[in-house]
């Protein structure tokens, strides 16, 4: 048994239902499309962003940084000339402060990589970018005294590009002959042990 109006409610709550079904499906249509198009934005800008970095931060984004300390120090180095220019890098802006300060006074410079420039694992630029790049590191690391650098596969790298006479090995570390290490140790129970680093932690 079917009450008399039982129909006209089944069917009027399946129209508003669908009435529903339809409100909902053009929100979400709007909101499709408002998220497609933030989604564009968003790719557009990144993109923009990638090709400006591409472009302006040659070769890297503290090029404004060393020219400005490239200026500071050619000031200086007009009052008195050092016997030699020691560089250690990264960012690789710091290797072309060392190439023109050397070209520009004469003077011997050598160049400490911590890490290399084209050949870095986590180098992320282009490939047109990266050609770039390693035009101007093959000139200013050419006209380097003697290259150093962390590590044996490092040495065998740069070995490659600019011979094994310029490039030599020194490692991170502390020469234990130069310190009275039960002295040292003796300060360091008596008090707090501070640990700075100031590099970059690769994960």
């Amino acid at each position: 048994i079917v009450p008399g109006n039982a129909r006209h409610y089944e069917w009027t709550s399946f129209r508003d239902l669908l009435t529903t079904k339809r409100k909902s499906s053009r929100a979400d249509k709007t909101k499709g499309v408002s998220s497609l198009q933030m989604a564009k934005e968003s790719t557009l800008k990144r993109t923009l962003r990638i090709i400006a970095s591409e472009i302006i931060d040659v070769p890297d984004r503290t090029n404004l940084w060393a020219l400005k300390t490239c200026y500071k120090i050619a000031k200086e180095l007009r009052q008195k000339k050092p016997d030699l220019i020691i560089t250690s890098s990264p960012p690789p802006s710091v290797l072309l402060m060392g190439y023109c300060l050397s070209k520009y006074f004469g003077i011997p410079w050598i160049s400490d990589l911590r890490d290399l420039w084209t050949d870095n694992p986590y180098y992320s630029f282009s490939t047109i970018r990266r050609l770039l790049d390693r035009c101007l590191e093959k000139m200013t690391l050419s006209s380097a005294s003697k290259i150093f650098t962390v590590s044996p596969p490092l040495v065998t790298t740069m070995q490659n590009q600019f011979g094994a006479k310029k490039v030599e090995l020194m490692m991170n570390g502390i020469d234990a002959d130069l310190i009275n290490t039960k002295t040292q140790i003796a300060k360091i129970r008596e008090k707090k042990l501070n640990i700075l680093y100031t590099g970059q932690i690769y994960a």
